[in-house]
């Protein structure tokens, strides 16, 4: 039973403590917010810890009850709260200093308190809401009273047990206190060293596999649970076990007088011999506190945690005298050296010294005795702790992962002790013919290690070669160097993860660019059955043993998504805004038959692009087109069957059809000759909703090949059949929508305006013009040779892409020009989170959106690393399209015309529009993209960034669409050239970072020249 209560109304002594009004905003730590990120990310109790403290003796519950709930007047941090909205970031504001809230459990044992605090810990704290600290009192059929108490590490740099014991203490003693004390903790010392947030790898995935859980539901006593149990909850439970030993055990160690920093590096050298022989290796990896004085400010209440520095032990059999004597040494150094910033080794273990808060609790005629308890989620697989208690006994805490085998702890503490006792020889068999043994073996363990590197680097450059086609590249080449670029990258990364198990962080790909860097990176997961990305080959041929392709499908997410925008859009005369009109000139003589087939041959291997959209009971769906019902519908035209159209005309034509989805196919590739010169010219015209950029470069490879083929008498041969699109929608489909992923969105966005035109009405160039809705143009911004090539390198110093950097120059532009502060910006992502249709075509991307908040950055490398941190972060969650958020955001009927944002940016890279069918090695076929002329806009701002290979050399180009309604042609004009301005000052700071501020005066002039040019107009 609970009781829950509400302490303002018990009748409690009164000691005069006015309410206290906290600054309403105070300063976030860069420790706090990540720590804050961390605890939203993964919405659970692993940043919280849970102490347990037995109070026997005359405890009297209410005026406990009353003292603990009083906290909050003493410690100001226990009234703060943390607060996100996109205006301001993370913010921490305090509230009225109100009592805290003390739970009551009645329990029938020790153990049931235990169990419930273990719950208690991982109920994730709501830090916008209550204080980060929860008391609770467990009594009934035991003996005293058990102190829960669960804290949240975001209070590590500004708590201490001393503080709040002692208080508390006082408190208790003499409720009618009044308030004439200030030892509330204010803060403490920066951290030194390396502090873990997140637990380390999977135990199976260190060299501590040897201690992994062979036979989990082998029932053997363990100290807590203490009675046998098949439980699946209490097997995958950390646990601790502790043994307290005389101190004259460490006088054959020369500490007879010991101080704690010389019995930590004994015992730190001890540990690692042990550990070393169990995992066959001659050396090992530990982490030691660095200061072990500060024990009352370790939030877990248990162990040292913060401020650690990590130890190699080179040689884990050199006498312990000088290995514990080099661990002192280091231990020893002066903060200066831990000045820098420390990672965690992987399947390094925690030495570190014992915290035990109980001694600050002097409440009288009790006793408090702190219990045995192992946090939920430990940040380490192996922990020792190490402490002298009052009695001068060496105190010895073993911490093992839940991953571990539940029942090895007490046999290696058993063991450890044995080793510290001198009886290591006859236990562990330590004879110097098992040394040179174990140096072979651990010989043998690095070149496994090596072999281990040496087989990721080898699949990432595998990778790096099949997604860039070139096999000539080395280990030590760029990725961008040779094309890369995010998509590829997205690409890249799905790959590795789902045929290799290697996990890479989209940021490590631009950080570091090479296979041989990223492989130092790289996170390896245990070898997996893989199922491969494609199915037989005959598969592409409906049957009876394969009537799936002809049944009914609903549409994806994304293209749902597609499906409603199409019907507002349509309602206001829009209908064809969701053509994607293409053209092509050859520069050399095209077999257009050979083509034909080619392409043919494309529409049997992707079945989304012979799919037909209807509408069943108001729900739409997608059906695919059979292979033998394929000829009924005409999508193909030579330029004899477009004789006597001039090619502009053809091409404007083609642009504006409207498709009739469901009873046609949704593209059209017409052919046409120029009578003037003879050039062929090529429309391919699709409807978005079967294809993205993605599927156009793999369709664009692809048609590459058979075209080929086809020149040369002979039928394509593919190496593998992609899946469905069909089969994607589905599997989709099935999944309810991924609820992590729209709160994230909805959090990020919640209250922020949506999309204004960037110049308000009464700007100097607006005009007002009767237009039709939708009704548009674009123009070029032309960015030179040099520019571009610069903007490549500041991409390249910023560990950036060349979209992050163009990206954050548009950015910068439209705020200098009066766009809003926190600008939402229109960004499609890949939504490709399924490496299994890495290779299929169809419309997967989903419109989403980005925030660039100028609010937290003053100079264009900030700017640059804050698009990049957002845009990268975000991609775990781009399943999620506009129309779901825009709906979470405003309700399903919100009615606004448009989106929410103004400003769309995205990227064609590496366009393959402009290139060559090779068909041998002296002959190809040369073909470059002709621009459509756009008259419809459905954004109101939509900036194209065009990365093309023209005759080998590379350009950078921007295509600006606009809404004729929100911008008029002198504001296009303005628009453009402060964006070109723009280009040209970012590609200047390669070496030196520049203010935005200063930028403001340039795009003054620029704007002013504007409004006397338009003036004398």
């Amino acid at each position: 039973m609970t009781l829950n209560l509400d302490v303002s109304k018990l009748e409690t002594h009164q000691d005069g403590i006015p309410q206290q009004t906290i600054e309403p905003s105070l300063s976030v730590s860069e420790f706090e917010q990540r720590v804050w990120l961390y605890h939203q990310q993964h919405g659970d109790g692993r940043s919280q810890y849970a102490s347990a403290y037995h109070l026997t003796g005359e405890v009297n519950m209410g005026k406990l009850v009353a003292a603990l709930s009083q906290l909050s007047q003493d410690f100001p941090i226990f009234n703060q709260r943390y607060l996100f909205n996109d205006a301001l970031g993370l913010t921490k504001q305090g509230v009225e200093a109100s009592l805290l809230r003390v739970d009551i459990e009645n329990v029938v044992s020790l153990e049931q308190a235990m169990q419930h605090l273990m719950v208690l810990q991982n109920q994730p704290i709501a830090l916008d809401d209550d204080a980060p600290i929860r008391f609770v009192l467990y009594s009934g059929d035991i003996d005293g009273v058990v102190l829960g108490v669960v804290t949240h590490q975001i209070l590590s740099e500004r708590m201490d047990w001393q503080s709040v014991f002692q208080r508390l203490s006082a408190r208790y003693n003499q409720p009618s206190l009044k308030r004439d004390w200030e030892g509330a903790s204010t803060g403490r010392s920066a951290h030194i060293g390396y502090t873990p947030l997140t637990p380390q790898s999977e135990i199976g995935n260190t060299c501590f596999a040897w201690l992994q859980s062979a036979q989990p539901d082998i029932v053997i006593e363990q100290s807590w649970p203490a009675t046998p149990t098949h439980s699946p909850e209490r097997s995958l439970l950390a646990r601790k076990y502790r043994v307290s030993l005389q101190g004259s055990v460490l006088d054959d160690y020369g500490l007879s007088q010991p101080n704690k920093k010389e019995v930590l590096s004994v015992i730190a050298a001890l540990f690692a011999r042990y550990l070393a022989v169990n995992a066959h290796a001659q050396q090992f990896d530990l982490y030691l506190p660095y200061e072990v004085e500060r024990r009352a400010f370790e939030l877990n209440g248990a162990m040292i945690e913060t401020g650690l520095i990590a130890v190699k032990v080179t040689d884990v059999f050199a006498p312990i005298e000088r290995s514990s004597a080099e661990i002192l040494a280091q231990l020893n150094l002066s903060r200066e050296h831990y000045s820098a910033s420390y990672h965690g080794q992987q399947g390094a273990a925690l030495v570190t010294w014992l915290v035990d808060p109980s001694v600050h609790l002097q409440l009288d005629q009790v006793n408090a005795e702190k219990r045995l308890f192992a946090a939920a989620h430990p940040k380490f697989a192996v922990t020792l702790g190490v402490g002298l208690n009052c009695q001068g006994a060496l105190v010895l805490e073993l911490t093992l992962a839940a991953d571990a085998s539940p029942h090895i702890g007490a046999f290696m503490l058993e063991q450890f002790v044995a080793l510290i006792g001198g009886k290591a020889a006859s236990s562990l068999h330590l004879h110097e013919s098992d040394n040179r043994e174990l140096a072979n073996v651990s010989n043998t363990t690095m070149q496994t290690h090596e072999q281990t590197q040496a087989a990721v680097e080898a699949a990432i450059l595998a990778e790096f070669r099949t997604a860039l086609a070139s096999q000539t590249m080395a280990a030590d080449d760029d990725f961008f160097d040779f094309g890369g670029h995010s998509l590829i990258a997205t690409r890249v990364i799905g790959r590795l993860l789902s045929d290799h198990g290697i996990e890479i962080h989209i940021n490590d790909m631009f950080s570091f660019p090479s296979a041989k860097q990223l492989a130092q990176q790289a996170r390896v997961y245990q070898a997996r059955v893989h199922q491969p990305s494609h199915f037989d080959a005959k598969a592409a041929v409906p049957s009876q043993r394969n009537p799936i392709a002809l049944d009914k499908a609903p549409l994806s997410l994304a293209q749902n998504s597609l499906w409603k925008a199409m019907s507002k859009y349509a309602s206001v005369g829009l209908n064809n805004i969701f053509n994607l009109p293409f053209a092509l000139k050859f520069l050399d003589r095209v077999d257009e038959a050979a083509f034909g087939r080619a392409f043919h041959a494309i529409l049997l291997r992707h079945t989304g692009l012979r799919t037909r959209f209807s509408t069943e009971d108001n729900q739409p769906y997608q059906q695919v087109i059979p292979v033998e019902k394929l000829a009924q519908y005409q999508w193909f035209w030579t330029s004899q069957q477009s004789e006597g159209l001039p090619v502009n005309d053809l091409l404007a034509q083609e642009a504006e059809y409207a498709f009739d989805l469901d009873n046609e196919l949704p593209l059209r590739l017409r052919f046409v000759t120029d009578d003037a010169d003879g050039a062929q010219y090529l429309s391919l015209l699709f409807h978005h909703i079967v294809l993205d950029e993605w599927s156009l470069n793999t369709m664009m490879d692809e048609l590459a090949l058979a075209y080929r083929c086809y020149v040369q008498g002979c039928e394509p041969q593919w190496p593998m059949q992609p899946r469905p699109f069909h089969e994607f929608a589905r599997k989709q489909r099935a999944s309810d929508v991924n609820q992590a992923h729209l709160s994230y969105w909805l959090n990020k966005f919640e209250g922020l305006p949506w999309a204004e035109p960037i110049f308000p009405a009464h700007h100097p160039l607006s005009v007002e013009q009767q237009v039709e809705c939708g009704e548009g143009g674009w123009v070029e911004i032309k960015i030179p040779q040099r520019v571009s090539r610069q903007l490549y390198v500041l991409a390249k110093a910023r560990s950036a892409s060349l979209f992050n950097v163009v990206y954050a120059a548009i950015a910068a532009s439209l705020r200098l020009l009066g766009a809003p502060e926190k600008l939402i910006v229109g960004t499609p992502a890949a939504g490709r989170l399924d490496a299994d249709y890495f290779d299929t075509v169809g419309y997967f991307t989903t419109l989403g959106v980005q925030l660039v908040d100028f609010a937290g950055v003053k100079s264009i490398w900030q700017l640059i690393e804050q698009v990049k941190n957002s845009i990268n972060d975000s991609m775990s969650y781009t399943d999620i399209p506009i129309d779901l958020i825009e709906e979470g955001l405003k309700g399903v009927d919100h009615g606004t015309e448009g989106h929410m944002f103004e400003v769309f940016i995205q990227l064609h890279a590496k366009n393959k529009f402009h290139g060559a069918f090779e068909l041998s090695e002296n002959e190809r076929v040369r073909f470059q993209q002709v621009d459509p002329d756009k008259s419809e806009s459905g954004l109101g701002l939509q900036f194209e960034v065009m990365e093309e290979s023209i005759d080998g050399e590379q350009t950078l180009r921007v295509m600006m669409s606009y809404m004729n309604k929100n911008y008029s042609p002198a504001q296009v004009t303005l628009l453009s050239d402060v964006n070109r301005r723009l280009f040209e000052v970012f590609a200047d700071c390669v070496a030196q970072d520049q203010d935005l501020d200063q930028l403001q005066e340039q795009v003054a002039v620029l704007e002013a020249t504007a409004c006397l040019a338009h003036k004398g107009a």
